[in-house]
């Protein structure tokens, strides 16, 4: 049963995240969308609100790149999975209707707030952007170039979310999403 709760508790904590940031979850929160009670939390996570938003940050962190690498890996070129990457996020924005945004950037700017979650996130989107790097060296783009485009892409699609969620539209992600695939494409 534990297990069960433990679980409950980092889904809802990552849920929140997306939608409160680290700041803004707070314990009330995380007890009332998990329908846990208050000992469960400390039981599970001794150190409190700070270790399960850590231990969240890390868990979607990690599931994120698992994704991404898998995404690199299968893809024909780059390209498809530049756009494969955008159609996910703009699911998100549309599922959450433009209310919740990426984890693991909420990680980024949690600041001293929790600042494991801003190491994960720090951890996580070096782990994109090696996988991405990577991907793009095994299709034949210079390595020297490789990492400066794999961070341009990070930095772009995160960049695109977030205004698209100030928009309340799509539109800024899917030119992101064109233009990336373009330069992916001319960058050989």
């Amino acid at each position: 049963m534990a297990d069960s709760v433990r679980e409950r508790l980092i889904a809802c904590a990552i849920e929140l995240i997306r939608t409160k940031g680290v700041a803004g979850t707070t314990v009330s929160d995380l007890l009332e969308e998990s329908g846990v009670a208050r000992r469960s939390l400390y039981v599970n996570f001794p150190g409190g609100r700070e270790e399960l938003l850590a231990e969240s940050a890390r868990r979607a962190g990690a599931a994120m790149s698992a994704a991404l690498r898998e995404a690199v890996a299968d893809a024909p070129d780059l390209g498809e999975a530049v756009e494969d990457l955008a159609a996910t996020v703009r699911a998100g924005l549309l599922a959450s209707d433009f209310d919740a945004g990426c984890p693991v950037a909420a990680g980024a700017l949690s600041g001293r707030t929790v600042p494991e979650a801003r190491e994960h996130a720090g951890a996580t989107f070096a782990s994109w952007c090696e996988a991405i790097a990577e991907g793009l060296t095994e299709r034949g783009h210079p390595a020297a170039r490789a990492r400066s485009l794999a961070f341009l892409l990070v930095s772009a699609i995160e960049g695109a979310m977030v205004l698209s969620i100030a928009v309340r539209s799509t539109e800024p992600l899917d030119e992101v999403a064109v233009e990336l695939r373009q330069l992916v494409g001319s960058a050989l």
